[in-house]
């Protein structure tokens, strides 16, 4: 059906057909962070403070509570007992597996499995699996962690996990399980200037890890362990320096469509405020749609920071004199590849015809803002005039439609695509017209 639609324009379009094939979601699923607030029992998802062009992200903070025990467990050994939240110290933290969009949390002792949560995946937050870290392996309590989906280092996804002296990479059990991690890679050194190191991340740009640590340095090492430089971060963002509680790359970030910073850039916070750096000169990272600002609140004192990539909604449906507006919003993860990721727009009426605009930033930013107004009241968001954008009518309305997806592997990071629903609600293309607030997605690496 979509190769007429297209009518065979290039890789950049072919890649949004099979977004657009994947037409609710969590309402705050978005380019997002993870944070891990152990004394609060809870996983806040958080976006930038909204910005310019668009006064976006206007996706809302939420938190979900966490669990450390799996219920189906049978007869849960000493080790899976129930344990209480993290102290407000330098233990816990989570990961993002983005390729089954699951999220690892830990509060230094055991570590659980959730759902990221979407229409067919279930409840964000509902736990899944749990494991403790064997004393074999040789690490103390955890303080850090970070996902390799991707499979850069090893050639399939690796839970890499530090007490902030040694890092090992795990292969976590399968769901449902409760049982044991698989050592993959043995513990190697984490260099940090000044140990123990709080959080690691992963570049799979450069192949390499970033620690933060106790006494505010960012530590860059190889993965076996051979330091390759540091740098103190105090006073970016009003960062008191120490300790630093956690860092996730921007895994969108080394992209050739967000030329402000070909190497990439990180997130990297106190718990209390997070800085988006570019780590080498050191410095505040460019803008991006998704992080307008280089220096953003947490929702909450936290102790450890992870990436989701995934939709960014901006502005607003209408005309607001025909209710109810209609919703558009995505769930999963939109890596490449991305086999979680969807779309769901909610609100049309059978009676009704229900196209979507699209538009990218290819050659040109792909979105309107301010917005302009093709019908009286009806904004129009997204730049679809602008090869390779376009339309496609996706048939009559319903209450609600969600279509899974899959981001096929090969997109380069950092690909924008941009998408609104349109509804005529006459059914025979004389309106009234309705519009969605627009979506912006922009790809990133697993």
């Amino acid at each position: 059906m979509l190769s007429h639609t297209f009518r065979g324009r290039a890789f950049a379009l072919a890649t949004a057909a099979m977004l657009l094939c994947t037409l609710a979601a969590s309402p705050a699923d978005a380019q997002v962070l993870f944070g891990f607030d152990g004394g609060a029992g809870t996983v806040w998802e958080f976006p930038s403070v909204p910005g310019p062009p668009c006064v976006q992200p206007s996706n809302p903070p939420f938190a979900w509570p966490y669990a450390f025990f799996l219920a189906p467990c049978a007869v849960p050994p000493a080790t899976l007992l129930p344990t209480a939240p993290a102290p407000a110290g330098i233990l816990g933290d989570v990961a993002s597996n983005r390729l089954t969009d699951t999220i690892f949390v830990t509060d230094g002792v055991l570590i659980s499995e959730h759902l990221g949560g979407g229409p067919f995946t279930g409840t964000p937050g509902t736990i899944i699996n749990s494991f403790p870290v064997p004393p074999a392996f040789g690490l103390g309590p955890i303080t850090g962690m970070c996902h390799d989906s991707g499979g850069v280092l090893t050639g399939g996804p690796v839970l890499f996990i530090t007490d902030g002296f040694l890092m090992a990479g795990i292969t976590p059990s399968a769901p449902g399980t409760c049982a044991p991690p698989v050592l993959v890679l043995p513990p190697v050194p984490v260099p940090a200037v000044v140990a123990p190191a709080t959080d690691i991340t992963f570049d799979p740009t450069s192949f390499t890890f970033w620690a933060c640590d106790v006494g505010g340095f960012l530590t860059n090492f190889a993965p076996g362990g051979a330091f390759l430089g540091a740098t103190p971060v105090a006073g970016i963002c009003g960062l008191g320096g120490a300790p630093l509680q956690g860092i996730a790359w921007d895994l969108a970030s080394a992209s050739p469509f967000l030329g402000a910073q070909p190497a990439g850039a990180l997130y990297v916070t106190d718990g209390f405020v997070v800085a988006y750096l570019v780590p080498a000169p050191l410095g505040p990272a460019a803008p991006t749609f998704y992080s307008p600002f280089p220096c953003n609140p947490t929702p909450g004192p936290i102790t450890g920071l992870a990436f989701k990539t995934g939709g960014i909604t901006y502005g607003t449906p209408g005309p607001t004199f025909l209710p109810p507006p209609i919703l558009l919003m995505t769930s999963g993860q939109a890596s490449s590849p991305g086999p979680t990721h969807a779309l769901t727009y909610i609100g049309t009426a059978a009676t009704s015809d229900v196209w979507v605009v699209y538009g990218f930033n290819v050659f040109a930013p792909g979105f309107f803002c301010p917005p302009v107004f093709p019908f009286l009241a009806t904004p129009l968001y997204v730049d679809f005039f602008t090869p390779p954008g376009g339309l496609l009518f996706l048939g009559p309305g319903a209450p609600s439609v969600s279509i899974p997806a899959a981001i096929p592997a090969g997109v380069p990071p950092g690909l924008g695509i941009f998408m609104q629903i349109f509804e005529d609600t006459s059914g025979a293309g004389v309106g009234p017209w309705k519009s969605s607030a627009a979506v912006g997605v922009h790809v990133s690496a697993p």
